[in-house]
């Protein structure tokens, strides 16, 4: 070979590996700078709240299979019209004036669930009964529902299963504008007043305030603090009622102090000890009736966080919101989040709403998700060196140009391969190998069953002694028994975190009998206060899946 030759030789590979380096530097940097736009970019253009609520909007579209918002509302809410996480859905859409939608065929059929349910042998929880009631006279605008609803929900629920169901009763009554029941507005206020703790807060039990109760409550209090409607500018007249709403401006005040003083560095909430979005969620409704300002109050702010900014840590990747960090999304998360995300856009005003509503069937659900940038970039990254290689191949037809540029491009590759892409679907095609059919092999022994009592199911499982796999968790056993016996089981997993979430058991579903209904599970007759997914059962455990209609208190 000439020196001119060999020159011209150096030269092309000095070349061939700036490209590569260049290629290189240019794909990282251009990583690093998505990575720095794409987290949490949301948090410093409140303007885009808006778009928030709608990727939870399309999140349940694609939860439930509906390709717009318009058969969200005649499908999946008209099938179970009295569940409280579509009412909370159904509630976001009509107080939000981006979105015209229609709300006849739900009125229609939460009507109808009404009064089936009020007749039915089992009835209806009390504190669904008369939120169902409210949803409906906010949507249809009228309360002709049949005059057994009526009596069942003004005579037979207020009270009647505790604080909740004085805080739903007095809703209803405003909301609708009742005034003859059970109870005068004046008498359940005075009786939430009554339930107040020493900390300002209100709870289901126990001496210690809880977040969401307390929040709750002051939804409910807050048009008679307020004095906002007719009947509450006229009410506290006489000396008796003057004295009763002075108490009642005392025990808000005191509770929004309460709630001002829980308030976790990250500006979210916890209730009953766990950090979670609803109850941040919560928090921003009361305010919002209270008319204190979600996002400028300094009780509720500091340098670093506020509401919002609480909120939004629980905001996931797929649209919806989660229930507690390191969760999957979570459906009754995601319709609070809707719910306190219009509030704050309401008081942005023109700042976080559209002028020119867009039409519910024309709010569709997006046909292929984007292309995530990575897999994007390191998929342009293999083409990019093949396309060098093949290029040095013929050109100098030396076959280590074109391996060299396959290697690099696998490089890449197996980025995309590294990816923990999978669907639930896999999951469930998955062989557990948790319970052990032979006694001969090493493992644990346990007791196991599925129990539905609070709703008259029995035994969906009885108890039965197993032998399983030592490390297995609750929800390992519990998957693997289902899928054995034939149960119909629904939940959500999270791949990452090994997380469990159940949702439905035979057909079951969390609050279907309740806003505190759902499945719940003992091991030895105590409650553990983690996720099934992280239990690990130990030899001898009794282990006890219940369905409970008032988060655990109707177990004891």
């Amino acid at each position: 070979m000439l020196k001119s030759e060999r020159t011209i030789v150096k030269k092309e590979r000095k070349l061939f590996s700036r490209a590569i380096c260049a290629g290189l530097v240019c794909l990282c940097l251009f990583s690093a700078v998505f990575s720095l736009f794409n987290v949490s970019s949301f948090a410093s253009n409140k303007a885009d709240i808006r778009e928030e609520i709608f990727c939870t909007y399309r999140w349940k579209m694609a939860l439930e299979g509906e390709g717009d918002l318009q058969s969200l509302i005649d499908n999946t809410f008209c099938d179970s019209p009295l569940n409280g996480t579509n009412q909370n859905y159904i509630l976001s859409i009509i107080q939000n004036p981006a979105i015209d939608a229609d709300f006849s065929k739900y009125s229609d059929s939460l009507k109808e669930a009404l009064y089936d349910g009020v007749i039915s042998e089992e009835g209806i929880f009390p504190t669904s009964l008369q939120k169902s009631l409210a949803t409906y006279c906010i949507v249809s605008g009228n309360t002709d529902v049949r005059p057994e609803v009526l009596e069942k929900a003004l005579y037979g629920t207020i009270g009647e299963k505790g604080i909740m169901s004085y805080v739903y009763g007095l809703y209803m009554m405003d909301v609708c504008r009742f005034d003859d029941a059970s109870f005068s507005r004046e008498e359940i206020i005075s009786e939430l007043l009554k339930l107040q703790k020493n900390d300002g807060g209100f709870t289901l039990a126990g001496d210690e305030g809880d977040t969401d109760v307390t929040a709750m409550t002051l939804q409910v209090l807050a048009p008679a603090y307020l004095k906002q409607t007719d009947y509450y500018k006229s009410a506290f007249e006489d000396k008796e009622s003057k004295k009763l709403y002075d108490e009642l401006v005392l025990c808000v005040d005191k509770a929004v102090g309460f709630l001002s003083s829980i308030q976790g560095e990250d500006g979210d909430y916890a209730s009953f000890g766990t950090y979670c979005s609803e109850s941040s969620s919560q928090v921003i409704l009361a305010l919002k009736a209270l008319n204190i300002s979600i996002l400028g109050d300094e009780r509720f702010k500091s340098e670093s966080a506020d509401l919002l900014k609480g909120l939004m840590i629980y905001k996931n990747e797929d649209g919806g919101f989660i229930h507690s960090k390191g969760t999957p999304s979570n459906d009754m998360a995601s319709s609070q989040s809707a719910l306190a995300l219009t509030a704050i856009c309401s008081e942005l005003s023109e700042e976080g709403f559209d002028k020119e509503p867009i039409p519910a069937s024309d709010f569709k659900i997006r046909k292929r998700a984007p292309l995530s940038l990575k897999v994007l970039i390191p998929a342009i990254g293999s083409l990019l060196f093949i396309g060098l290689g093949i290029f040095r191949f013929i050109k100098r037809k030396k076959i280590i140009h074109l391996i060299s540029a396959l290697v690099v491009s696998l490089l890449f590759s197996g980025v995309i391969l590294a990816l923990d892409i999978r669907s639930k679907s896999s999951f469930e095609n998955e062989k557990s190998h948790v319970i052990i059919s032979s006694g001969s092999e090493e493992g644990i022994d346990i007791l196991f069953s599925i129990n539905a009592d609070t709703i008259d199911l029995g035994d969906i499982y009885p108890e039965t002694d197993l032998r399983i796999k030592e490390g297995s968790t609750v929800f390992d056993v519990l998957k693997e028994v289902c899928r054995l016996e034939n149960i119909q089981f629904d939940y959500e997993k999270n791949s990452v975190y090994g997380l469990a979430y159940i949702k439905g058991i035979n057909s079951v579903y969390e609050y279907e009998h309740g806003d505190l209904s759902g499945w719940m599970y003992r091991v030895n007759g105590e409650m553990p206060n983690i996720g099934v997914g992280y239990y690990k059962l130990s030899d001898g455990d009794k282990v006890e899946i219940l369905y409970s209609k008032n988060i655990g208190r109707d177990l004891e």
